[in-house]
């Protein structure tokens, strides 16, 4: 399979509907690579693009929902353990919204 890229510009300012709905599905993608199933990834890199501050909100809030499914995972969705990865995952939201002016894509 031929190498691609994906490209996640979060200083993009003409997004709308459109083009946030193309970003959750990029971010899919990396979460599933996140959780072993590299298959939607094959042969594909991410690039991601940003300001120093946007690409850190970016990870954290990457991390943050990667800590929470990992958290459900292990304990349920209804187990109180998870409120700390919540808790976590809703500042790392925040963070990311502020910084990019981008809407994050899984609430």
């Amino acid at each position: 399979m031929k190498d691609e890229q994906m490209i996640i510009d979060l200083s993009d300012k003409s997004l709308n509907e459109e083009s946030i709905s193309r970003l959750g599905g990029k971010i899919k993608y990396m979460m599933w690579a996140m959780f072993g199933h590299s298959e939607p990834l094959f042969g594909s890199s991410v690039k991601v693009k940003g300001t120093k501050q946007q690409i850190q909100s970016f990870a954290a809030a990457l991390a943050a929902e990667g800590s929470l499914m990992k958290a459900v995972q292990k304990h349920g969705l209804n187990d109180p353990r998870i409120q700390n990865s919540k808790t976590a995952l809703n500042m790392a939201v925040s963070s990311f919204e502020r910084d990019t002016g981008i809407v994050w894509p899984f609430k």
